[in-house]
Parts: structure tokens; sequence; C-alpha cells
């Protein structure tokens, strides 16, 4: 089973898919094959007895529900990646990220990231995306999984009114921007942020493993 039937199998709330039972993630291993990190198991769901994909369990267990959203590393012949300015009224607006944005209902997460990046950036992949990651995190008053992903891109940035500007960058020089101090400079006493930039650093490292391997 793949991301996009387990996907399928977990859309709630006005098709929104926020609930990802079927998941435990192990986050902190630096491999592109995160499918292969993901471990599914399905529990808690109400079902006919003779559904197979749902028979009786004794002691289901109370699992984390999730809305999945995408980023990208989007890469240029010369080794950078595309930043993009959020703009005011966004989640972290005025700092600079990787595109991307939520997996709509019925989309895969390679169709939405395909998507993201033409939306907010007017980019098209060169050729194949390969996964980087994921990450749990906690924005717009909820829980996402966020699944990474690189490619090459080419072609001018042309960009969306979710953003107020961009840069290319040495995705190797980003690496302080996420140390210790620089975490507790930009979270101030807001755990979640802490948490949040702590993850995106971890991703970060993942993404340049995969650039030398």
């Amino acid at each position: 089973m793949d991301l996009a039937e387990l996907q399928t199998l977990t859309e709630r709330r006005g098709g929104l898919v926020d609930s990802l039972d079927p998941f435990r993630v192990d986050a902190t291993m630096p491999t592109p094959d995160i499918v292969g990190q993901i471990e599914g198991f399905l529990v808690g769901h109400d079902a006919a007895p003779d559904d197979p994909l749902s028979p009786p369990i004794e002691n289901r267990i109370e699992l984390d529900r999730y809305a999945l959203s995408t980023l990208v590393y989007a890469e240029r012949p010369d080794g950078t990646i595309l930043l993009m300015q959020r703009a005011q009224g966004t989640a972290m607006a005025g700092q600079y990220f990787m595109p991307g944005g939520i997996v709509d209902p019925g989309e895969t997460p390679y169709e939405a990231v395909v998507r993201e990046l033409r939306e907010e950036t007017g980019l098209e992949f060169d050729g194949p995306m390969t996964m980087v990651g994921c990450y749990p995190m906690w924005i717009y008053g909820q829980d996402f999984l966020q699944l990474s992903f690189r490619g090459a891109v080419s072609g001018d940035v042309v960009q969306s009114h979710e953003h107020t500007d961009h840069r290319w960058v040495d995705p190797a020089e980003m690496i302080e921007l996420f140390s210790p101090a620089a975490v507790a400079t930009l979270a101030g006493d807001d755990e979640r942020i802490a948490d949040l930039l702590r993850r995106i650093g971890e991703d970060l490292q993942r993404y340049l493993a995969v650039r030398v391997s």
C-alpha cells in the first residue's frame, strides 16, 4: 500500500486529509527511502467484521492524526536552492522558506508538490523528483506531517501573492540558521516555534546528506 492509497483511506473533515493513523514515523533517519521508514498498521477504524483492511483488534491504540503538507528543495544546476519570503497573513510571515503547501483532497503528495511549485514560483521540475524526509509540525492550529522532496528546476521565478521576495542560496550555508543559538533567538519563549525550527534544520541535514551520497 502506497502513500496515495493510505491518504484515500484516511480522508476526513470535508475531504481534507487529517488522519495518518496507520503511520509511525522515524523522522531522524538520513535516507531518501522515506516510505521504508513508515511502518503502517490500521487501528481504531470501525468496519464490518469481514473487512480485510480493518479486522477486529483488541486494545486499539489511539495514534496522532496529521494533515499532509509538502515542501521542495528546488535545485538549480549551480547547486543553489530556492527560498521564498512569506507574506503577511501567512505562518512565519517575513521568513524565507522552501516552497510547498497542503496536499489537496484526491492528490498524492507527488502531485501536490508539483502543483505547489508551479503555483508559488511558476517553475516546473526538469526531471524526476525524489523524497527526502518527513517530520511532524504544528502550524495553522493543527498537526501536520511535512513531506520534503528535491528536484532540479529551471526558468525564472514568478512569485505568488503568498510571497514578497525570493532568493537562491547555498543550502550548506543555511545550517547555521538552525543552530541552537539561532533557534533560541528566533523562537524566543515559544517552544512550538523552536520545535518547528529544529525539525526544519534536521530535514535540511538529511537533504545535504542525500546530495553528497
